[in-house]
């Protein structure tokens, strides 16, 4: 059998909720007793400071986040081009947009093909678990590590009773809930300030209810994400919900 190692990576583009799924899944292999090593690229298929030849080495499993592309630049806009950005300057609405489609081709690429060294990949949508259904991670994260532990890819373990899950689940909903998120950040005044347990950002939580909004972008911006993104907001069905924003469909 092929030895994927213990790493699993977290990808997803910027302000698509990889922090919070990047804890809830390591909260829950702790749980479990289970040797298993998170690790959260941003953006990026594989950590920054990998060499060319970690690059080929086998990979445990990678968890890949998408989301609404109009609720991502909007959110990136708020937070990337906010004055309290140092960077700010750098950031047009063209650039963000050309970031995001080149990490959108990645992710569907991955989703449809993986790749020979990864034991397994996993999608999620950001709404699936954002505002209010974090309870929504465990389930998923439980039951899939139940099937990759029958397929060998990783050791068994004694799955949580319907209590423990139960309880599991609360603690989780309390812990990474959009309240307690804010208290964590509310002394911090920039986004490049950061509280070092769960690397959270000043600034880091652009909407306070978790709703994705489309309040920030003008009419133009409007039409250049659904310009751009057509054929993401139809694979993923999102085109329904944003398409009478800008006057499409």
């Amino acid at each position: 059998m092929k030895n994927y190692g213990n790493k699993v990576l977290h990808c997803g583009v910027t302000r698509t909720g990889t922090t919070v799924i990047r804890y809830v899944f390591e909260k829950l292999v702790e749980r479990l007793d289970l040797d298993i090593e998170t690790v959260n690229t941003g953006h990026k298929l594989f950590p920054k400071e990998y060499t060319k030849e970690q690059r080929k080495e086998p990979v445990l499993g990678r968890v890949l986040i998408t989301r609404d592309p109009f609720h991502m630049l909007n959110s990136m806009k708020n937070t990337f081009m906010n004055p309290t950005f140092k960077d700010v300057i750098e950031y047009d609405i063209e650039v963000m947009a050309g970031h995001l489609g080149r990490v959108l081709n990645q992710i569907v690429e991955f989703s449809n093909h993986g790749i020979h060294n990864d034991g397994f990949v996993l999608m999620l949508r950001y709404e699936s678990f954002l505002p209010n259904n974090l309870d929504y991670l465990v389930w998923f994260f439980h039951d899939y590590l139940k099937v990759f532990s029958e397929q060998k890819l990783i050791p068994e373990f004694e799955p949580l009773t319907k209590n423990q899950m139960v309880e599991f689940q609360k603690e989780i909903v309390e812990e990474f809930s959009i309240k307690n998120q804010l208290k964590r950040i509310k002394h911090l005044k920039t986004y490049d300030d950061m509280e070092e347990k769960y690397e959270l950002h000043g600034n880091h939580i652009s909407s306070k209810d978790g709703y994705g909004s489309i309040n920030s972008l003008s009419g133009s911006e409007r039409v250049l994400i659904m310009e751009e993104y057509s054929w993401f907001l139809k694979e993923f069905g999102y085109m329904p919900i944003q398409a009478h924003s800008v006057g499409f469909g």
